[in-house]
């Protein structure tokens, strides 16, 4: 099961950049096809955990769930919806796979924090990966 989970994230993850473009091309303004994707996104995923009885509808409404929306899902999508009307996918899913190692530097040299020797060697070896 692990394996078929982890072939639909990397199909789910690996077709993102592409379809945000394919998308972008055809003439769909960027942020009415971030707000379709996501819509439906999260109602799949939060009718699945109502259904599972795993949360309740009372979930939806708290203050939690809006500020995590705006800020992780809406400022960073947002941005790259916007700008894949400019550049290609590829150079898109490259930038947006450096968020994590951008992380480790603000966290090393802005903050003073020692770094995490796993964090690091994760960074490496999914850049690695990603190239071949």
């Amino acid at each position: 099961m692990v394996i078929i989970n982890y072939f639909f994230m990397c199909l789910i993850f690996g077709t993102t950049f592409l379809a945000i473009k394919i998308g972008v091309d055809a003439g769909v303004p960027p942020f009415l096809s971030a707000g379709l994707r996501f819509f439906i996104a999260g109602l799949l995923l939060f009718s699945f955990m109502i259904w599972r009885e795993k949360t309740t509808i009372r979930l939806f409404f708290r203050k939690e769930m809006f500020f995590t929306g705006v800020g992780l899902t809406f400022g960073t999508f947002a941005a790259l919806y916007w700008a894949e009307q400019y550049v290609t996918s590829g150079i898109a899913a490259v930038l947006s796979a450096t968020g994590p190692m951008m992380i480790i530097v603000i966290q090393t040299f802005l903050l003073k924090q020692k770094g995490n020797r796993k964090s690091f060697i994760g960074c490496v070896v999914a850049s690695l990966v990603s190239r071949s």
